[in-house]
């Protein structure tokens, strides 16, 4: 009987009996080939992301570990070390064997909310299937990010686990969540805000109407494991590199907002709300064509019903047309984030409208409420701790998209044809009389939500498969194999970026200088060069982002104060150092006044730049290689 019903559930979207070969081909779906999409689609783009900041300078912090800014190794350890772990596995000294290990959280992201969704959500499989390849597709995040990766597959360890805590009444399940988002703390500091998913079972405690000590006792397991998973870390960071150290780096995280205005904890949610705001003027530009179809199905004749249908369709795409060329809501361009953003948005939005009109629906069962809640949490909680406004939240759909897509599924089927206005409003206000056969259709709002969705599918696979993280924007152009390089073997680039990265390593791989300190800095936004000390397989001396608001003048001089002191005791070599050719004038003047980019205060920046360049003045630094990029210089005692 369960299995029957739950066959008929699944192919409700089907008139009368199923056919055997179409319900053969849908559980080989099912159990095969959506699993295998999601597998083996993360790995679309291995060959590509040759850029010179995010990538390449993670991967750089995995390989030369031991050379990072202590703020950031113990702030984000944990994706740190699983990275470290990486470049010791067979070919992990690639960059494309590095790109196929940080890929894999992207696939267990996905195979968990499908499996999830599907076995314990009791989804279709083809709606789970359709969430997390959105999912998938809107990642803009290159996967070398793993602190980003890794917070969100423990942040979806936590939610699957309180979910079934929840839902089966297991204590068990209550520790595990609370393990999962201890240990989170230790993967990026700012994961402290996922403890606000205790939201969730005291929100589900009221809804259940359970009673106060049993909420209590249900959060007490929850902190029992949160403390057990944190104090488990912190043991381990405090037996290897001294508890002292880890507190005195994250003092210096917590002191970095008056540095880089960006991260504190106002702008940060101020930014997500500008970002709403901007994002409900599209919201209202949909209603509006939603609210003059009503109207038009109102007032057209009814035998015209194909026709008005047909009208109105054609009439939706072509406001969607004009929010594209005279609102710039989105664009065709797939190499850029501009492209999808505000669709994204749209969905985050439409997630938390209907989740908090589910939640205060009596008649909504209490299983919706949960994943909806625990959605909204999702969204809510992912932006905290990063500049990158909604964009972070986008990138972390796989435990909230296909559970959105299940609700506007089943009410695009709720919904009637049409409704007709109640008979006892005209019996106590007769003046309306003549209102009484009015109707409203339902089709211009279904045919809204459909045509969103199509066009959020259809822009969302276009990024996708084409957008390819670069600096602050996406690669272009990327079919020219890079020679010469073992690191960057097998992949591709630009071939501007393939040509000058060739000609400098050629340079350093003639000089004999892998494995020889670099100390990188690029000035101006345009010529930061985080990546390169991985790209040459050079360890980087002070920190590969020198340019960063975060790491200020006074860190700065310590550190080459302290580099200076190592090399005049042997300890250390002179470092080369490489810069950006933006540079040239500044560097033949041995001035620093250049302007860096948002975040530091221009005094701060000239006074940086001022510092390296004397500092590089004790040392008698010459040029020994330049091209239309880069500048290479060395020193000597």
């Amino acid at each position: 009987m369960g299995k029957e019903k739950s066959q008929a559930f699944r192919f409700r979207a089907f008139e009368g009996p199923v056919p055997q070969a179409w319900a053969a081909f849908y559980r080989l779906c099912e159990k095969v080939l959506f699993p295998a999409i999601l597998l083996l689609y993360p790995l679309r783009h291995i060959r590509y992301g040759v850029e010179w900041w995010d990538t390449g300078y993670n991967y750089g912090n995995f390989l030369f570990m031991d050379r990072m800014d202590p703020m950031w190794v113990f702030s984000t350890y944990l994706g740190n070390a699983l990275g470290h772990l990486f470049t010791k596995l067979p070919f992990g000294n690639r960059m494309l064997g590095l790109n196929v290990y940080t890929a894999l959280l992207v696939i267990l992201l996905a195979l968990s909310g499908y499996y999830f969704f599907t076995k314990k959500g009791k989804l279709p499989a083809w709606i789970a299937f359709l969430g997390e390849l959105l999912a998938l597709n809107l990642c803009w995040c290159p996967t070398a990010l793993l602190y980003n990766y890794l917070t969100y597959v423990l942040f979806g360890a936590g939610v699957m686990a309180l979910y079934c805590a929840l839902t089966e009444e297991k204590n068990c399940y209550f520790v595990v969540a609370g393990i999962a988002l201890g240990v989170n703390v230790f993967v990026r500091f700012p994961n402290l805000a996922e403890m606000g998913l205790i939201v969730g079972v005291w929100a589900y405690g009221v809804i259940r109407k359970k009673k106060f000590l049993c909420i209590l006792q249900e959060t007490s397991w929850c902190v029992l494991g949160y403390a057990a998973g944190a104090l488990l870390c912190l043991g381990y960071l405090s037996l290897r590199y001294g508890l002292g150290e880890y507190v005195s780096a994250i003092q210096r995280l917590l002191a970095m907002p008056a540095e880089a205005s960006g991260y504190t904890p106002v702008s940060m949610v101020l930014s997500q709300i500008e970002n709403y705001r901007h994002n409900l003027t599209y919201a209202g530009y949909l209603l509006l064509f939603t609210a003059l179809g009503v109207l038009g199905f109102a007032v057209l004749p009814e035998r015209l019903v194909k026709l008005k249908k047909l009208g109105y369709t054609v009439c939706v795409f072509l406001g969607f047309y004009f929010l594209m060329m005279r609102r710039n809501m989105f664009n065709l361009r797939y190499t850029t984030k501009e492209s999808v953003f505000q669709w994204g948005a749209l969905f985050l939005t439409v997630t938390i409208v209907l989740g908090l009109v589910t939640i205060f629906r009596k008649k909504a069962e209490p299983q919706d409420k949960l994943m909806l809640g625990m959605g909204i949490l999702i969204i809510l909680i992912t932006p905290l701790g990063s500049n990158n406004h909604l964009y972070s939240s986008i990138n972390n759909l796989f435990f909230v998209a296909p559970y959105t897509l299940w609700v506007l599924y089943r009410l695009l089927r709720a919904l009637p044809q049409e409704w007709k206005l109640p008979q006892n409003l005209f019996q106590r206000l007769p003046a309306l009389g003549k209102l009484s056969k009015f109707r409203i259709f339902t089709f211009p709002a279904k045919a809204m939500i459909l045509s969103a969705l199509l066009v959020l599918f259809v822009q969302s696979m276009g990024f996708g498969l084409v957008y390819v993280f670069s600096e602050s924007g996406g690669g272009e152009n990327l079919h020219t194999a890079i020679e010469g390089n073992d690191t960057l073997k097998g992949m591709y680039t630009s071939p501007d970026r393939a040509r000058v990265l060739s000609s400098l390593y050629g340079y350093v791989e003639e000089r004999g200088l892998e494995g020889h300190d670099i100390i990188v800095y690029g000035g101006s936004v345009s010529g930061w060069i985080p990546s390169l000390p991985y790209y040459l397989n050079m360890p980087f001396a002070i920190t590969s982002w020198p340019e960063m608001a975060s790491y200020n003048l006074s860190v700065l001089e310590a550190d080459l104060a302290k580099l200076t002191e190592e090399i005049g005791a042997g300890e250390r070599e002179v470092p080369a150092v490489l810069l950006e050719a933006g540079l040239r004038e500044q560097l033949e003047e041995e001035l620093g006044q250049i302007v860096l980019g948002e975040g530091a205060s221009q005094e701060d920046r000239d006074a940086k730049t001022e510092a390296l360049f004397a500092w590089m003045k004790g040392y008698s630094y010459r040029v020994v290689f330049e091209n239309e990029k880069f500048i290479l210089l060395l020193g000597e005692i």
